[in-house]
């Protein structure tokens, strides 16, 4: 189904205010928080800048299929198909400044486009997010709990927990303690 560009993108942006009363309210009403903190450490930007060197031809931006797709995992999600379960939520909607949620197979066909330096540059901001977080909460220690477990046999885990937890640790020992002296403890041996 053809959409107009301006069937798609909406324009609010505030936080609208909450008030507990005697009523139903949607099940995702939650994501008011998310949108608060999507707004201070200016995701939507950092996306569209992550993906700016990819070729935009198509109505919805790349920067907003990334959008959606967190918004699916924070909502609980795994499967692109449950985006059905909220595509006509108005909250879902709003957050993420959409008239209209894109559809599985538009979200599949935009995701095959990204190439390596998409993934790249958006592990480079997820790596700055997490760093940021941590030189602002000024913590004395961090302590990283990576299992290496695989939930099912669908599942591929690409390197041990250990794996995991030492470059990440490795990262933030680099940056963070020369940023505000933070000391990590984490689950990894060292290797020879």
């Amino acid at each position: 189904m053809k959409l107009a560009k301006a069937d798609i993108y909406s324009q609010a942006s505030s936080i609208p205010a909450l008030k507990f009363e005697e009523q139903q309210l949607t099940s995702f009403a939650g994501l008011i928080v998310f949108q608060k903190l999507f707004e201070s450490c200016r995701l939507k930007e950092r996306l569209h800048e992550a993906c700016a060197h990819l070729e935009p031809r198509h109505y919805y931006s790349f920067s907003t299929i990334l959008q959606c797709l967190i918004v699916h995992i924070v909502l609980g999600y795994r499967q692109l198909r449950e985006c059905e379960f909220y595509r006509e939520d108005p909250l879902v909607k709003r957050v993420l400044s959409l008239k209209s949620l894109p559809s599985v197979p538009t979200v599949s066909r935009m995701l095959s486009e990204f190439d390596d330096k998409s993934v790249a540059v958006q592990q480079a901001v997820n790596r700055d997010l997490v760093l940021e977080r941590l030189q602002k909460e000024a913590l004395h220690t961090v302590t990283s709990d990576f299992d290496g477990s695989v939930q099912s046999t669908k599942r591929h885990a690409e390197g041990t927990g250990e794996e995991r937890s030492a470059q990440l640790l490795s990262v933030v020992l680099h940056r963070g303690a020369d940023r505000s002296g933070t000391r990590c403890v984490a689950p990894c041996r060292q290797r020879a």
